[in-house]
């Protein structure tokens, strides 16, 4: 079987497209991590990245893990299923080369202006979504509030009265109860 330049220069070029494709969906596994991570380092004022393992919680690795399965299955099909079609079923380490060039392209100029803005954006997003649930329960805590105020007020002026009376009438025939059983009625102070 042989491979003509022409068939090897399209086969190159596939797998540089297919490298830039796998870029693409790295920047969006990385982030949708962006959405699910907190800003543990930005509060404490560190960035190394070492710091950032340490202060991942559970969902966020757990999340990533999901996450770099996908990637990886997803990458393994793709580029089977290209170099099926554009390498006769055959691996060439040409082809890896290529899409890896590809990858690297895309990440060291592309994805680097993508997941700066991804990150103010997402950011922004975050800070947009605080907001507006921070203005609707607002209100709702408010009344609240409100309701639980004026249910202790009118708690206060019934029930709580009737309570304090009953509580008070029982405590009375009690004292007097006690005070007739400890002193007996025979008995002289002089």
């Amino acid at each position: 079987m042989e491979i003509y330049i022409k068939d090897q220069l399209v086969s190159c070029l596939a797998f540089l497209v297919l490298g830039i494709l796998f870029g693409i969906l790295y920047d969006i596994f990385r982030i949708l991590c962006l959405f699910i991570h907190r800003d543990v380092n930005e509060r404490d004022g560190n960035s190394n990245a070492e710091n950032t393992r340490r202060n991942l919680c559970l969902t966020e690795r757990i999340f990533r893990f999901i996450c770099d399965i996908i990637f990886g299955v997803a990458v393994s099909v793709l580029f089977s299923v290209v170099s099926y079609a554009f390498s006769y079923g055959q691996f060439r380490m040409a082809s890896l080369i290529c899409a890896s060039a590809g990858f690297a392209a895309y990440i060291l100029t592309v994805g680097r202006l993508v997941m700066f803005s991804a990150d103010k954006l997402v950011h922004a997003v975050k800070f947009a979504c605080f907001k507006i649930i921070y203005l609707i329960f607002m209100p709702i805590k408010g009344l609240i509030r409100l309701v639980m105020r004026f249910g202790g007020y009118v708690f206060s002026h019934t029930v709580g009265r009737l309570y304090c009376r009953m509580k008070s009438a029982g405590n009375k025939k009690r004292i007097k109860m006690t005070l007739e059983r400890e002193i007996p009625k025979n008995v002289r102070f002089d």
